[in-house]
């Protein structure tokens, strides 16, 4: 379409890809393919991974909150003190959920407990929560340091109990504590072959952060 296109891609689109097919798997040693693929996901041994739990869990980075260092700062906690739960009304209804409500979130390596918001803004069959929340660093949990422990980083408000009624209702700007919501990462499967982590692609080695099937069920 040349000239016909306002706006063109200048850059290069490699359909074959010479870093990648230089590139070994590190378990089995073969070359990786250099041509784009659809496959399972797969074990560090090559093992093809399914899910044995009815809803796929997602997370992504919440705007207010990048890190899990910054649920110290309380001003970014007044914002949205929890991470919750991402549910479909079809798949809420199914299982007697309504928005709000207590609910326990159990993978194959991990149980949570959370909030659920009822929302058509995911799919059915996925929910899905920001991974920002549910720390145990930054004076959200006692450690030890030379054998003394230390206390936890005290709550602005108190330890009163503070009802704000529905996800995404926030208007009261009420902090939460620092170790509010729950660890999305702490869901994430772990790898049946390499057993010491969590799976990962191969090629990019970044953590297949998309890739794990859970339960939700009210508390």
């Amino acid at each position: 379409m040349g000239d016909h296109l306002k706006y063109r891609l200048d850059g290069q689109a490699n359909f074959y890809d010479e870093g990648v097919a230089s590139a070994r798997d590190s378990y089995a040693g073969n070359f990786f393919d250099g041509l784009p693929r659809m496959e399972p996901v797969r074990s560090y041994s090559g093992q093809a991974i399914s899910g044995s739990l009815p809803l796929m869990f997602i997370n992504w980075k919440a705007r207010h909150v990048g890190t899990h260092r910054t649920p110290a700062d309380v001003w970014l906690r007044e914002i949205q003190r929890e991470n919750y739960i991402w549910m479909n009304p079809r798949d809420a209804l199914s299982r007697g959920l309504q928005n709000g409500d207590r609910v326990r979130i159990k993978s194959t390596a991990f149980v949570s407990l959370g909030r659920v918001m009822v929302t058509n803004g995911i799919r059915p069959g996925l929910v899905g929560s920001s991974y920002n929340y549910g720390t145990y660093a930054s004076g959200a949990a006692p450690i030890e340091i030379d054998g003394r422990p230390m206390p936890t980083a005290p709550h602005i408000y108190g330890d009163r109990v503070i009802h704000l009624g529905e996800p995404g209702h926030e208007e009261a700007g009420l902090a939460g504590p620092r170790q509010a919501g729950f660890s999305a990462n702490n869901l994430l499967p772990i790898d049946p072959a390499f057993k010491v982590g969590g799976l990962s692609d191969l090629i990019g080695t970044s953590a297949a952060q998309l890739d794990a099937w859970v339960e939700v069920e009210k508390v």
